[in-house]
């Protein structure tokens, strides 16, 4: 079973709760979701599923941040039964569980609970399953911090794996075995980075530990695929510590090949620590970045 917190039902409270990591959380720290979200979910329950919003969006309703731009809801209903259950669906991805509800001008992505087959390309699964429980879909995430779910309509939080915990210790940590997790998709290595550029949290060692094992495996991933986690990690509030995460894995050789040859890493870590002086805008900062290879390295 996983641990189930039931947060206020608003925000703005004065109580407080200590977290399992012995951390005061303040109860603002609770987020409402959209009245069209917790709709959709009212809806599905009242039909007799389960549902809940499950992902980024939870982990930063945990966090206290602002609101996220992406919800995304997990449910028992099979696509065709989300489907009949709303006037206006998009079968975005029926096929892998995946509907778009459109309610009160909002997209809202709903997914069937699934687990994972074998993944033979290191990115797609080979099939999925549906399955009845929330856990079981929750293990297939990346990392703890995105492998929770929260029903809106009752304020329960579901966590099996102990993301609120690692959110409190401020730690990156893998659903399970690290090196299954990567093995699934090898681009999940620089996504712990991004996530520790844009919340400022530690990778567990035995995270790094997998990463350098499979470090030479992330040129199996695209290069649009990695440039667009670059990217991201560029605009978050502290780059400097995702791309020294990078180094510490071992990754940066095969995602900044020309950077790493060029520039010894004892003279990156500078140069990191300026990105985040910079606005964040990824151009300046990737400028600012490349400057000691000059324009003819980048373009290479």
């Amino acid at each position: 079973m996983g641990t189930r917190w039931k947060p206020p039902a608003a925000p703005g409270a004065t109580g407080h709760q200590v977290g399992e990591g012995g951390l005061e959380v303040s109860d603002e720290h609770c987020s409402v979701a959209p009245a069209q979200v917790v709709e959709v979910i009212a809806a599905l329950k009242a039909l007799g599923h389960t549902a809940y919003i499950a992902g980024g969006a939870v982990r930063d309703m945990v966090m206290g941040r602002p609101s996220p731009e992406d919800w995304d809801v997990a449910t028992s209903a099979q696509p065709e039964q989300v489907m009949a259950a709303f006037d206006r669906v998009i079968p975005t991805g029926a096929a892998h569980g995946t509907v778009t509800v459109r309610e009160g001008g909002m997209s809202i992505e709903v997914t069937t609970y699934r687990i994972d087959g074998p993944y033979a390309d290191g990115r797609h699964p080979e099939y999925v399953r549906f399955v009845a429980g929330i856990e079981d879909d929750l293990s297939r995430r990346d990392f703890t911090i995105n492998a929770m779910a929260f029903d809106p309509t009752t304020g329960e939080l579901v966590d099996p794996f102990g993301g609120r915990e690692d959110i409190l210790g401020g730690l990156i940590r893998c659903v399970g075995d690290p090196a299954d997790r990567f093995a699934e998709d090898k681009l999940r290595m620089v996504r712990a980075a991004r996530f520790a550029a844009k919340l400022g949290f530690r990778p567990d060692p035995r995270l790094a530990a997998a990463a350098r094992e499979l470090a030479p495996q992330i040129q199996q991933v695209s290069v649009e695929r990695v440039t667009d986690e670059l990217t991201k990690m560029m605009r978050a509030p502290r780059p400097s510590l995702g791309l020294a995460l990078l180094d510490e894995m071992g990754i940066a050789p095969y995602v900044l090949p020309e950077l790493c040859a060029l520039v010894p890493r004892w003279r990156r870590a500078p140069l990191y620590a300026m990105c985040d002086e910079l606005p964040a805008e990824p151009a300046e900062r990737f400028a600012l970045l490349f400057a000691p290879i000059g324009a003819a390295g980048v373009r290479r």
